[in-house]
């Protein structure tokens, strides 16, 4: 049973990466498309959409808002909830942003 939840979880992060069309390459760096790195921007309504009309929902489950940090050395990508962020920690995934691996999850909270 474990390993058909880290199949789904892996072939969700997968559908997650590309509708967000981010691509990695073989060197580990990404590039991803859009987005805006203002506070106003993560600030959700209850559709999952900033101000801009951003999608600001959790690119693994797709569902719940982005709300925690997952942090590899001095930086950090704001993409998931903080359920599916300890789960990849925890898998010993890596960031589903840039490929780097996963130091700490944080939870953000936006002021």
């Amino acid at each position: 049973m474990i390993d058909e939840f880290e199949a789904h979880f892996e072939a969700m992060q997968m559908d997650a990466l590309q509708q967000m069309d981010c691509t990695v390459a073989a060197d580990g760096s990404s590039a991803a498309g859009g987005g805006s790195s203002s506070s106003d921007a993560l600030a959700a309504d209850c559709n999952g959409v900033d101000a801009s009309g951003a999608d600001v929902t959790c690119c693994i489950c797709m569902e719940a808002p982005r709300n925690a940090s997952v942090v590899h050395g001095e930086t950090a990508h704001i993409c998931c909830c903080l359920e599916c962020a300890r789960t990849l920690k925890a898998k010993g995934h890596t960031c589903p942003i840039c490929n780097d691996p996963i130091d700490a999850v944080v939870r953000n909270y936006f002021a």
